[in-house]
């Protein structure tokens, strides 16, 4: 370490305690009697220079992580403050530390210069895996003249080397990952280039901030433990900064306090909310009291993917998650039903499939364009109507079925180049040129995700037909081989395994972005020579590698696989471009595909580096999901969260403001991750998604829609106001419908609780005996 890092560390505690005088910590105390064990590290109560006590957390080599030497934080807003934010804040240490068992208890009163009186009481317990957590109690025990308002914070530090924000790593669910450098444009789109940003923590998936710094491989993170959020106001139209006892909802931020002798990066939750746009505070009313638990974790030495991995885990583990009560039979019944009374011919029988879109509640069809992949997802649906048809010997659900499966493998683009079409349209269509598609498809790039997505639709297809020894079984494979032919030769990119995001009719990746439409916003989306879709074709080359035995499919799915490794990965740390209606920003489906792909190359190859990268990306795309509910307000008829029902639904890319019930599609995929790393993280986190997600269906009959299943595509819902697409499209029947066959294929049984008495050695022989889903189909008797 050379010596300016040596200064660096020395200058951890120094600190501007409002606005004004320096105080150091003195670190050296003997004082082992406050101090206890949380995992490798050691947690310390320590005073500082004004005889305070302040928290420590030592390495095992006896070396200093993070610190806080104030930790007790208030704010109090004031009528007659000269201060521009109006407000006066008071930084300090603990007067009283009692040690419990396994923690201690803490208690300091804070004196405002008008005569209020505050009782903070902090009890920091240390748990199991090496975190510890502080539940605070803020009490308003005299009331002064002139102070309003007021809101408590809890903050820690590290050193760092850097005098700007975004030279760290930082990881907070649904807003940021490593960079913001591929975030949507949205409201909750952080500025690194400022000294600090703090976000309400509703925009969070886990109210969670992580700061990582690459250089010295120490990483701090913190969150609110079990968040119990409401709001008494009416938050539509409300000031920017209100005052009420009401207000249940905190904030979480970061800020660089730079100084002429060291730097240090600092992590906060502050309640109620300092968000700048919904600033909220407490009144300063005589026996008032607030409170809340946060969670604090410390690591070393690890790079920023093991290092949020990790974090994330360890502060998830500490929620107590409530499941919704559903079973996943009826869950798929009522799916299956609903598919079967709205597939039908339309346009006279030139085309077959499931309407784009219904209506709520009443479940009327608003268009009935058709999509292989994505968002229609018609090839799925077509395998799901098969199946259905067949094990339940319903002769009819079973030739509607079949009817979707022939219009999709009769596609003559997929027969004489390989690769299908995407969109069937009904009405008119437009590109850029002026050419008009009615009743046809449509001029449509061939986007590797739909492509991909539609083609295990039909994969399903070919694996149900020779199981059942179908008379299409051999023509159906032939078909399926040549979009496996278009991946292993035609889109194959020398040199580096990759694939290109979009493709015209021959199968090159479109270079005109006129034939999407002429609009600047449909041109920029397009970015077909852009890789950022590699990984999505690994899980289907491995399958067909499992179906076909064909060591090329292997040998691909290696290479697009090693591709994906280091550029998203290694190099980026975080996943973009999944969804071909947006452009290459950070999402959650892009982390989904990559967590398709790596444990998928896992079950190939038992190279454990790919279970690794799987569990960054599980990780990545599990926490955009809600672990936590509120209400919504709004009086709309289609707002089914009057009540709440948030938790299970997640945000749909970095920074926006959008949800869906998307990861409602990868439970099957977490537990499968649990079976192979034997983490019950992956478990608790598969059975949020397997029962919370059917929440916004109407399994109960108590939403009043046509059907069973329906259900709302998209809401907008952080800002305690409804919003709403207010439409069912395909891709949401199949999220909810796809992982229970996945699950039923594997374990003969619907439901993850019908598996309590099954080991792990069990369910592991199921698992590799079904395989990545290109194996033997498996008819369950």
């Amino acid at each position: 370490m050379n010596l300016m890092r040596i200064i660096t560390f020395l200058c951890l505690f120094s600190v501007t305690v409002n606005m004004s005088a320096k105080v150091c910590v003195n670190s050296n105390q003997p004082l082992d009697q406050y101090s206890i064990r949380m995992g490798n590290a050691k947690l310390k109560m320590t005073k500082n220079n004004n005889e305070k006590y302040g928290i420590e957390i030592w390495s095992e080599e006896n070396k200093l992580i993070a610190c806080q030497p104030f930790p007790v934080i208030l704010a109090v807003k004031s009528k007659n403050v000269s201060d521009p934010t109006g407000e006066t804040t008071t930084l300090t240490g603990y007067d009283i530390v009692d040690k419990t068992d396994g923690g201690f208890l803490c208690q300091t009163f804070v004196d405002t210069s008008n005569g209020s009186r505050f009782k903070f009481q902090d009890e920091i317990a240390t748990h199991n895996n090496g975190i510890f957590s502080i539940k605070r109690k803020v009490t308003v025990v005299d009331v002064g003249s002139n102070d309003e308002g007021f809101s408590s914070r809890i903050a820690f530090r590290i050193a760092s080397e850097y005098a700007s924000l975004n030279k760290h790593d930082f990881f907070a669910p649904g807003i940021i990952y490593r960079t913001n450098k591929y975030n949507n444009n949205g409201p909750a789109n952080p500025n690194l280039t400022s000294r600090s940003f703090c976000f309400k923590e509703t925009r969070f998936g886990l109210p969670m901030f992580l700061v990582h710094n690459p250089d010295n491989k120490l990483s701090l993170s913190l969150a609110h433990v079990s968040p119990q959020i409401s709001t008494g106001i009416r938050e539509e139209g409300a000031d920017h900064w209100v005052i009420s006892s009401t207000i249940e909802y905190g904030s979480v931020g970061v800020t660089l306090i730079e100084d002429l002798e060291c730097n240090k990066v600092e992590i906060d939750y502050t309640y109620p909310s300092a968000d700048k746009k919904y600033k909220r505070s407490h009144p300063v009313q005589k026996g008032f009291a607030h409170q809340y638990e946060i969670s604090i974790y410390v690591s070393k030495g690890q790079c920023y993917t093991s290092a949020a991995t990790e974090a994330y885990k360890k502060h998830f583990n500490l929620y107590d998650i409530k499941l919704f009560d559903v079973d996943m039979k009826d869950v798929y019944k009522s799916q299956l039903d609903m598919f079967a009374q709205l597939a039908g011919p339309i346009n006279g029988g030139t085309a077959y499939g499931v309407p784009w879109s219904l209506s709520l509640p009443e479940g009327k069809p608003h268009a009935f364009e058709l999509q292989n992949g994505f968002v229609g997802q018609q090839t799925s649906i077509a395998f799901q109507l098969m199946r259905y048809g067949l094990e339940q010997d319903q002769k009819d659900i079973f030739e509607k079925g079949l009817a979707m499966a022939r219009f999709w493998f009769n596609d003559e683009q997929l027969i004489q180049y390989g690769l299908p079409r995407s969109w069937w349209i009904q009405g008119t269509k437009e590109d850029g040129y002026g050419n008009k598609y009615t009743g046809t498809f449509w001029s449509y790039p061939s986007f590797i995700r739909c492509a991909t997505d539609g083609m295990e639709g039909l994969l399903d297809c070919v694996r149900l037909a020779c199981a059942y020894n179908l008379p299409q079984k051999n023509e159906w494979m032939d078909t399926l081989c040549k979009f496996g032919e278009f991946l292993l030769v035609k889109a194959r990119n020398e040199g580096d395994g990759s694939f290109y995001r979009a493709y015209d009719i021959t199968g090159d990746f479109v270079r005109d972005v006129k034939v999407m439409g002429p609009s600047i916003h449909e041109q920029n989306k397009l970015q077909a020579n852009s890789k950022t879709n590699t990984l999505i074709p690994v899980r289907f080359l491995v399958k067909m590698y499992e179906l076909t035995g064909d060591n090329r499919y292997y040998k691909r799915a290696l290479a697009a696989g090693e591709y994906g490794y280091k550029a998203f990965f290694q190099d980026l740390g975080l996943f973009i471009g999944g969804t071909p209606d947006h452009s290459n920003i950070c999402d959650k489906e892009a982390g989904v595909y990559a967590m398709y792909a790596f444990t998928s190359l896992y079950m190939m190859t038992k190279d454990k580096k790919w279970l690794e990268a799987a569990e960054y990306a599980a990780i990545f795309a599990f926490s955009h999901t809600y672990c936590y509910d509120f209400k919504i307000q709004g009086d709309e008829k289609e707002n089914i969260f009057k009540n709440g029902g948030v938790i299970g639904q997640s945000i749909i890319s970095v920074g926006t403001s959008d949800s869906d019930n998307y990861n409602a599609f990868i439970y099957y995929e977490l537990f499968k991750m649990y079976i192979l790393t034997q983490d019950p993280f992956y478990k608790k986190a598969a059975q949020l998604l397997e029962r919370n997600t059917k929440q916004v269906m109407d399994i109960d009959k108590t939403k009043g829609y046509a059907y069973r299943a329906l259900l709302l595509e998209a809401s907008t819902f952080c800002d305690f106001t409804f919003s709403s697409v207010k439409a069912w499209l395909p891709w949401c029947g199949v999220a909810n419908s796809d992982p229970i066959v996945k699950f039923y294929q594997t374990f003969g049984v619907y439901n993850i609780s019908d598996l309590e008495n099954k080991s792990l050695r069990k369910l592991k022989k199921a698992l590799i005996d079904i395989g990545v889903g290109g194996k033997e189909y498996h008819i369950w008797r």
